[in-house]
């Protein structure tokens, strides 16, 4: 017998990774990542910057409704292994309980801060890269 999803349930955990450019991603994460997902979350991000073409990848956060400290630690690993590898990191529409979570756990402050949402060229994700080659991690804010 199948069980039917409650109205409240969290959309099921999804990442999916889109070409933006020639040597750039954008990853959207979907759902939760939790203490059952951060594996899977983890091991995408991996995959992603063990990549040799790749000089840019960027996290949309928008489709996310829960991000807890083992996401956190993920997207910290996330943050050394793409400075290791010189690849700017985007975190994107960051918001709700996902924004807070990184403001309560101090990660925001650390991280630089690029406030424009304007569509990614590969001139922009280049400028990225190299603006922010010594914090590869970078949080854009969403425009309100």
């Amino acid at each position: 017998m199948a069980t039917a999803s409650h109205p409240t349930d969290p959309p099921q955990f999804a990442v999916t990774a889109t070409a933006i450019a020639d040597t750039a991603v954008r990853l959207a994460v979907r759902g939760e990542v939790d203490i059952a997902t951060a594996g899977p979350f983890g091991a995408a991000l991996h995959d992603l910057l063990s990549r040799p073409d790749l000089t840019h990848v960027e996290l949309d956060f928008a489709p996310l409704a829960f991000f807890d400290s083992r996401g956190i630690a993920a997207l910290l690993t996330a943050c050394r292994a793409a400075r290791r590898r010189g690849i700017a990191l985007t975190v994107t529409n960051c918001q709700g309980i996902v924004r807070r979570a990184l403001d309560i756990t101090g990660l925001s402050p650390q991280l630089a801060y690029d406030g424009t949402d304007a569509p990614r060229t590969d001139a922009r994700v280049r400028a990225a890269g190299n603006r922010h080659r010594s914090a590869a991690c970078v949080v854009r804010r969403r425009s309100r």
